[in-house]
């Protein structure tokens, strides 16, 4: 396959856009319950203590790795803890493919090792780690949608929607709408599913379905609220923003 020739810059910006989930503000989005809370020296232990031949200590451990770094610590060894999470979610999925659980992490690990890795932009097949996130992100939402609150259409959706368009990469804001709606779908009550799903119409000028999902955002119960403070600030300034100026053009 020809390779697309592609300035450093361009590739840092598409690398960094498609995993844009990972950076601070989102990571705290997918900073959830599902992730246990680790320290970095309990993620080294489980992956020293990891049996290669019992697939659901490897995931655990990738989890534990991942977890650290989603959350912002691993300090300085951010990058090695990303790097051995990823390592040990591969030796998952090749030991049980089928399993939601390791093709997740897998996914994630891998965006998380291209966002702390200092030398992105020298990286030769850095656009192409993009596709492999894709891989296996669909193969965990088609296997368990409903893994992490819709999690791996929610990543899948980031990717479509936060990517440059083709032939750069793979950005498609439609296909970013199609995955946000499957994530609300398999978890309604989750808010993040539905603020990303009104982030991704407003960008396509749907104000008007984008002020629905806003408006059933702030129907969720009072617990469903509590559990994401961050998304339903964001999501209160956006419907203040475009629905009100919507209202007033109708």
């Amino acid at each position: 396959m020809t390779r697309l020739a592609v300035s450093a810059p361009i590739l840092a910006a598409a690398i960094l856009a498609a995993v844009s989930l990972l950076a601070p503000q989102a990571a705290e989005a997918d900073a959830t319950d599902y992730w246990p809370q680790c320290s970095a020296r309990r993620a080294e232990r489980l992956a020293e203590d990891a049996d290669t031949a019992a697939p659901e200590k490897l995931t655990a451990a990738a989890n534990c790795c991942a977890a650290v770094v989603l959350r912002g610590g691993g300090g300085e060894g951010k990058l090695s803890l990303a790097k051995k999470g990823r390592s040990l979610a591969a030796k998952a999925v090749e030991l049980r493919p089928n399993e939601a659980a390791s093709q997740y992490a897998l996914a994630v690990l891998m965006g998380l090792v291209t966002q702390n890795d200092p030398f992105y932009e020298q990286w030769a097949d850095g656009l192409e780690t993009i596709p492999k996130i894709q891989k296996h992100a669909a193969i965990a939402a088609r296997l368990d949608p409903k893994l992490n609150y819709g999690g791996p259409d929610r990543l899948l959706g980031e990717l479509y929607s936060q990517a440059p368009a083709q032939p750069i990469s793979i950005g498609d804001m439609k296909l970013a709408i199609q995955h946000f709606q499957k994530a609300v779908a398999a978890a309604p009550d989750f808010p993040d599913n539905r603020l990303e799903l009104a982030e991704a119409l407003i960008k396509k000028r749907q104000t008007a379905q984008a002020c629905e999902q806003l408006s059933k955002i702030m129907r969720l119960d009072a617990a469903a609220q509590a559990s994401r403070p961050a998304s339903m600030v964001k999501a209160k300034k956006l419907k203040k923003h475009y629905c009100r100026r919507a209202a007033r053009l109708q």
